[in-house]
């Protein structure tokens, strides 16, 4: 699993509703929240839900406030999103 740097964005257009993800900057595809399944923080990795566009959760909060809005990802085989602290 290749690690890849991602930023928070929101990709609704203008008039639309936010539509917050995470797209790697590398190849601009975006990840929906609730395709983050793990968070590795100091290589403790721990399993998460988390709901869609929505930015008042702690994992993604730790990301805009901590982070600079962004952090690296990686996609293993079965499509499962793991976020790195």
């Amino acid at each position: 699993m290749e690690k890849q740097l991602a930023r928070i964005v929101n990709k609704g257009l203008a008039g639309e509703p936010e539509n917050v993800v995470f797209q790697v900057k590398e190849n601009l595809q975006c990840v929906e929240f609730s395709q983050i399944k793990f968070i590795n923080e100091n290589d403790t990795i721990r399993e998460v839900v988390l709901s869609n566009s929505d930015i008042n959760q702690p994992e993604i909060l730790h990301v805009l406030n901590e982070m600079g809005h962004e952090c690296e990802l990686s996609v293993n085989d079965g499509n499962e999103v793991t976020l790195y602290f």
